[in-house]
């Protein structure tokens, strides 16, 4: 090998040395806590240590299957939005719908205009914060 490709090899190693450590370093998974938060934390560990020594065997097979019913739901539907709204959900929902339809109905080309700017303005926000 000539030296210029032993510097290049030298450095190549360098740089993927060094973007490893960083990498593991960024992802270390530890995260800050205040002393107070992990006060708390561990009080309520030991809460539950605590209720569940006390717990019979078929009361912990009991929480077993709700906790185990609770991940399936969870996993087929993990943000909850899919939820079937209840009978007077429904019924207030149309009767939004039906009175945004019937104002708009009465709205000038204008109105309709700067009500969809404002609709937007409020979206983009909405977004900004959602963001940051």
């Amino acid at each position: 090998m000539n030296k210029r490709s032993l510097v290049m090899l030298l450095a190549a190693s360098a740089l993927a040395l060094g973007s490893t450590a960083s990498f593991a370093d960024e992802n270390s998974g530890k995260t800050t806590m205040t002393p107070e938060q992990s006060k708390e934390l561990k009080q309520e560990k030991a809460a539950a240590k605590e209720s569940k020594s006390k717990m019979t065997a078929e009361q912990k097979k009991a929480a077993s299957k709700q906790k185990q019913k609770t991940m399936e739901a969870h996993e087929k539907n993990p943000q909850g939005a899919m939820a079937k709204p209840t009978p007077e959900e429904t019924a207030k929902m149309k009767e939004e719908r039906a009175h945004a339809k019937a104002s708009k109905s009465t709205m000038t080309k204008e109105q309709k205009k700067a009500a969809s700017k404002e609709k937007q303005k409020t979206l983009e926000e909405s977004t900004k914060k959602a963001g940051s």
